[in-house]
């Protein structure tokens, strides 16, 4: 028999998916988990009553999917070059060279697509833990969390790149063996591009009983069309215990012969 809880998420994911702009969404599962990924929903107030967003539940968690790709290349070369002149006929002169060259490459990278919920008012009531991680949500009247742990976190895509080559060489004239060379290289560049993570409304309120977490996230309260973003002072957090810690875009190319 289908688990009627396990229906219910799959159903909720798909409206988020294939419905993004409803009047209303009220998700009331107290005794349960709800997770959205990688989703946009919008409500819309078409009156007074709609464009609300309402999240009921034991444990919430908002986050964005994550794509990854991996490539590998491998490029050899060889190559024979031979001379012979000849200068009449008591003289001559050969020359030649011999090379091979080879080079890899392997590229890692990471991406996030963040989850979206915009809305008139946006109201999130969990008993235990919230975990907005990779999403915006954006209410244009109030945003309302209340919770018993709270971590809001950026993510980060990553790219990692590597490249190893080498190559040798032989060069020959008429005396025999003249020159030799070898050579060998590699790069390595890791970079990481932060992706916001933020909770904006005119009017924010957040109620956490024991611990919140901000990992390189933006909660703001501005008010509806300040295209500057500018605080309106109406932002409140009550939380037992705060840490906050910060996310960097960086890049590192570390090239050697």
């Amino acid at each position: 028999m289908p688990n009627p809880f396990l229906l219910s998420i799959l159903t909720l994911i798909t409206t988020l998916a294939i419905t993004p702009t409803i009047a209303n969404t009220n998700f009331n599962t107290p005794n349960k988990t709800t997770t959205i990924i990688d989703s946009n929903l919008q409500a819309n107030a078409v009156n007074t009553n709609n464009g609300q967003i309402n999240i009921n539940s034991q444990n919430l968690n908002i986050l964005s999917s994550q794509d990854t790709n991996n490539t590998k290349s491998n490029t050899k070369h060889k190559n024979l070059n031979v001379s012979y002149t000849l200068y009449g006929t008591n003289s001559s002169n050969l020359s030649g060279s011999i090379s091979r060259d080879s080079s890899t490459s392997t590229s890692q990278q990471t991406t996030h697509n963040n989850t979206n919920l915009t809305a008139t008012n946006i109201n999130l009531n969990t008993t235990q833990d919230t975990k907005i991680k990779g999403a915006n949500l954006q209410a244009t009247n109030q945003l309302n969390l209340n919770t018993k742990n709270l971590e809001v976190s950026s993510v980060q895509n990553k790219h990692k790149a590597k490249t190893r080559s080498q190559g040798a060489s032989l060069g020959i004239g008429s005396s025999g063996v003249n020159s030799v060379g070898f050579n060998q290289s590699k790069a390595d560049e890791n970079s990481k591009t932060v992706l916001l993570t933020s909770m904006t409304a005119k009017q924010v309120n957040i109620n956490t009983q024991a611990h919140t977490q901000l990992t390189g996230s933006l909660i703001a309260a501005t008010d509806t069309g300040d295209k500057d973003g500018n605080d309106n002072g109406q932002l409140s957090l009550t939380t037992n215990s705060l840490s906050a810690s910060s996310l960097n875009t960086t890049t590192t190319i570390n090239p050697t012969q």
